[in-house]
Formats: structure tokens, C-alpha cells, sequence
């Protein structure tokens, strides 16, 4: 036995494997099949085919012969059969695209089978993709897919709009610094940073976004502002861009449905009804300066708005002076103010426009006491709307007056001051009921005999009878809130009030108030704990009180 397998050649020896016979006669049938059909096609188009045949038939002799009795390995000897044999299928297919018609050419019909190759990975691009941007007549922008180098940029703002508007996402910041980018989700007031990226992805997704809403990509610096709108799982959104940068860093700021945010009525912001009580009267007024005033963050923008909103635009002359058009209001003037515009210039602008007879006017934001004076000059003629950046009503009023320098004008020119903080509200799928105690709710002012239960955050659900195994709430993710409201302290002005104003007697003007039944932020936001809808931790958080 050793001495026959000693006499048996190499070829033999690799033959014994059942799957190498297998092998060789697939490659041969498949070379034969190629080489017949090339002989057919030779003699369709009159091509030298005994020529081109006999250079097949000696490329396969050369192949075969080599794989058989020269190379002793078996997978090389493939390898080195299937170079061959290739080398002479291509060389005819080289030959004949030189001397056939164009629209026979088989490299058309590799490129039109790699073109539907193409088409259909693109399809399923679009099929497979969450997001996806739209035109301003609502038609969807292809998705890029790679190779485009935009490809990466869409796929990271499509995760970070995933992440964002499963929770309702007011909006998205990505920052481009010198060595790394950063994209942040804003949730309920709170910032959740995503996985950084490189800054050279970071300033491909502003172009990106900057491309599709027709801002200008090559300027780097100069703020922009523009529009898109997104088709994503979650339904269609609108999309509000705002762009600027330096030497150092470029920021993009999107913003998500800012117009139906935007759109709250009054009496749905969170006023308590005592609230609402005290400021209708003020509102029916036709003058006088109604100051909103709140720190960055904390919705005082929206409530402006909504002040507006009780104005009707068609009957009344209605203008706003702002550094940005948050909303549009149909039948409202909108003027916005450049960046870098100085007090002098706001000024002779707030002039022009009290000359010009309006009736109500809404200032986003007062930079320079010179303007507050011109403000409180003008609010007999006028309702206006003023937002400022103070911790309450009673510090706001302060600032106010100083401003002004005369008690008298200030007392004169007001008919309100409004003080607000955002509170995020407990998810009412998971909150969580508990009995306080009784000398912790007197520290806050709360009678411990009115207050049966209160409620704090869970982000859980059970998931059995016996309330032994929880899992994620599906309505707020485990986050324990959902979506947020305002709370607030409404200080309404009457003669009597303008009185104590005037006089500079504060601490009379606050006893006065206490009559008029005016809560203080923290009264508002007690009530709020004690119906159910926040909680103490987040009031305390939101209030900045220890």
C-alpha cells in the first residue's frame, strides 16, 4: 500500500478530495458556456471567431495544464486558472466593444446593471432611512448614501432627531470647535449631550442642513437664519435654522416646531386661575408697559407671544422689534434688530415707530436703560409688550424704576409685571405617589392638613400584579417627565399700587399686593406640586432655591 502511494503522482494525489473533482468540473462547464456564447457572438458580428476560438481553447489548455501537472497546490493552481481563462474572455470583450456599434457594446450594459445596482441601493436607502428632509413644497430630498461625503452628516443628525424627538425635542445644537464637534439634544430644559464627532463631521453636518435650506455655505460667520421641514417616523416637523460662527468655532442652532410652540393661548401657558383673574383687567386695557421677565431659558418668549396673540392685528396696528422672528404672526409687523445694532440706533428706530401711531409693540429684549425711558415715555400712548431678564417681579420692578429715574413715570407707565420659570411636568403614566412630611411642608408654607399626597418621578411601570418587576416607561422613557409648564408670579398694577410706586414704598406696595391676593413664584409652583403635575425636587431645581 505505501508503495503505490509512494508512485502516485502529485495531480493524483489532490484529485482523491471529492470536492476538488467537483470544483474543476464547474469551472470547466462554466468556461465552456462563456466560450460558446463568445463564439456565437463573434459570429453575429462577423468577428474573426476561429481565431478568437482558437486563442480560448489555448488559454483553457494553458489553465487546465498548469492546475493539473505543474502546480501542487490545488487552491493556487485555481487561482492561476481563473486569471487565465479570465485574461482571454476579457481580451475578446476588449476586441469586439472596439469594432461593434455603441448601443451594442457590453460595457454600456455593465454600467446600465451597475446603474441598477446603484438605484436600487439608493431606494433602499430611502426606504430604510428615519429621516428624511423635504423642500419647502414638501417633497423629499434623496437621503444621501455612501459614497456621497454627505452621508455620514445626515446619518448623525438623523440619530440625534431619533433620540430628540421620541422625547419632544424643542431643539438641537451641534457646535464645530477647532478639534471636535459636539451635538446637544434640549429636552424639557435640560441638555443631553450625544457621542462627540470629529469637527470636520460637525461642519459637514452645518453644511449639510445649510445647503438644503438655501443659506449661503461658504460664508462661515455672518448669522443666518432659514427654514426646512423633515418627514421623519414620528410624523412631519418644521425646522427653524440659525447659523454663526468665528475664528474659533461655527454653532448651529435648529429649533423644532417653533411655531406651534409658539402658539399657546394665554390661559393654556399655567397661570392659576386667581392669576388669570388678576391680569384680565390689565389686558383690557389699551396702554401701559406689561413686563415679562424671566431668566434665559424659560419661556419668555412664548408668553410675549401669546400676549400678542390676544390683540387682533387687522383691527389694531401690531409691531414687533426683535433680535430674531421667533413666530410669524399673520397681519404683525416683524422688524428685527442686527446683530451688533447699538442702543442709539434702536433708539431713533423705537421713535420712528411711536411717531407712526401703533398700538401695541413688542420688545423682545432692552439692552440700554436709554431705551427703557423711552419705553416708559411712550406706554401712555401705546400697550407694550417688554421682556427682561430678572429673577421676580419685585426685582424686575427695581430695575424698572432705576432705569427710568423718575418713580413717578415708572408708576405711570406700568400695568403689569409678569415673572415665569419653566417646571418640567411628572409623567402621569409613572409618577409615583407619597405621603409628605408634615414639617417639611410647613417650611414651604403648606398647611400639612390641606395635602393628602404628593408626587415625585419614577421613569418605571410595573410589569407584574405583584408589583415586583418594573421596566422602562414607555411614555417618558425612563426620563420621569414629560413636556413642561410655566408657573408664575403676576404682579397687576392699579392707582393704588401706582401710588406706593411712586412714593418708593415697596414694602407697603408688597403688603398692598398680599391683599390683592398676588401669589409669589413659589406659591405658584407649590400649587402645582400639590395638584399632581410636578414635583418639589424639580420646583427646587427650576426656582434655584436650596
Amino acid at each position: 500500500m505505501w508503495n503505490v502511494l509512494a508512485n502516485t503522482s502529485p495531480s493524483s494525489l489532490f484529485l482523491m478530495s471529492i470536492f476538488k473533482p467537483i470544483t474543476m468540473m464547474v469551472v470547466l462547464m462554466g468556461w465552456s458556456f462563456i466560450v460558446s456564447k463568445l463564439d456565437k457572438d463573434a459570429d453575429a458580428f462577423r468577428l474573426p471567431r476561429y481565431t478568437w476560438n482558437g486563442i480560448q481553447l489555448a488559454c483553457g489548455a494553458l489553465s487546465f495544464g498548469l492546475w493539473l501537472f505543474l502546480i501542487p497546490f490545488f487552491w493556487l493552481g485555481l487561482l492561476l486558472a481563473l486569471l487565465i481563462l479570465g485574461a482571454g474572455v476579457i481580451g475578446y470583450w476588449v476586441y469586439r466593444d472596439n469594432l461593434v456599434p455603441q448601443q451594442a457594446r457590453w460595457s454600456n450594459s455593465w454600467k446600465s446593471l451597475t446603474s441598477h445596482i446603484d438605484e436600487y441601493k439608493q431606494t433602499q436607502a430611502q426606504r430604510q432611512a428615519h429621516v428624511a428632509l423635504m423642500t419647502p413644497d414638501l417633497a423629499k430630498i434623496d437621503v444621501p448614501v455612501p459614497p456621497d461625503p454627505r452621508a455620514d452628516a445626515h446619518q448623525i443628525f438623523e440619530q440625534a432627531l431619533a433620540f430628540g424627538l421620541a422625547r419632544d425635542t424643542d431643539r438641537i445644537d451641534v457646535l464645530a470647535e477647532a478639534h471636535q464637534g459636539l451635538i446637544t439634544v434640549h429636552v424639557d430644559g435640560l441638555r443631553y449631550p450625544q457621542p462627540k464627532v470629529d469637527a470636520a463631521v460637525a461642519v459637514k453636518l452645518i453644511d449639510y442642513l445649510k445647503e438644503h435650506a438655501r443659506m449661503d455655505v461658504s460664508d462661515r460667520r455672518r448669522k443666518q437664519t432659514s427654514r426646512l421641514r423633515i418627514d421623519s417616523d414620528l410624523g412631519q416637523h418644521a425646522l427653524s435654522l440659525t447659523t454663526v460662527g468665528s475664528t474659533r468655532e461655527m454653532k448651529l442652532s435648529v429649533r423644532i416646531d417653533p411655531e406651534k410652540r409658539g402658539s399657546i393661548a394665554l390661559a393654556n401657558l399655567g397661570l392659576l386661575p386667581s392669576q388669570l383673574e388678576n391680569l384680565n383687567p390689565v389686558l383690557q386695557s389699551k396702554n401701559g408697559a406689561v413686563i415679562v421677565s424671566s431668566p434665559p431659558g424659560h419661556g419668555q418668549t412664548t408668553t410675549l407671544y401669546s400676549l400678542l396673540r390676544e390683540h387682533d392685528p387687522y383691527t389694531e396696528s401690531v409691531v414687533t422689534l426683535e433680535e430674531e422672528t421667533w413666530f410669524e404672526i399673520e397681519g404683525v409687523d416683524h422688524a428685527t434688530i442686527d446683530r451688533g445694532e447699538d442702543a442709539e440706533s434702536i433708539n431713533q428706530r423705537l421713535r420712528a415707530m411711536m411717531r407712526q401711531d401703533l398700538q401695541v409693540l413688542m420688545l423682545s429684549k432692552v439692552a440700554d436703560p436709554s431705551t427703557v425711558r423711552i419705553l416708559a415715555k411712550s406706554a401712555a400712548g401705546a400697550r407694550l409688550y417688554i421682556g427682561l431678564r430678572h429673577e421676580d417681579t419685585f426685582s424686575c420692578l427695581r430695575a424698572w424704576i432705576k432705569a427710568v429715574k423718575d418713580p413717578q413715570t415708572a408708576a405711570d407707565s406700568l400695568s403689569s409685571i409678569i415673572s415665569q420659570r419653566l417646571v418640567r411636568k411628572l409623567c402621569q403614566t409613572c409618577r409615583i405617589s407619597f405621603t409628605p412630611n408634615a414639617q417639611a411642608l410647613r417650611k414651604l408654607n403648606v398647611p400639612p392638613e390641606k395635602v393628602g399626597q404628593l408626587y415625585k418621578e419614577s421613569g418605571k411601570v410595573f410589569i407584574d400584579k405583584k408589583k415586583t418587576r418594573t421596566q422602562r416607561c414607555p411614555d417618558c422613557l425612563g426620563m420621569g417627565f414629560r413636556g413642561r409648564v410655566a408657573v408664575f408670579e403676576v404682579m397687576a398694577i392699579n392707582d393704588l399700587a401706582r401710588d406706593y410706586i411712586a412714593a418708593s414704598n415697596l414694602n407697603q406696595l408688597r403688603a398692598h399686593l398680599r391683599k390683592q391676593r398676588m401669589l409669589w413664584l413659589q406659591e405658584a409652583a407649590l400649587a402645582r406640586v400639590v395638584e399632581g403635575v410636578t414635583s418639589i425636587a424639580e420646583i427646587t431645581r427650576s426656582l434655584g432655591r436650596k
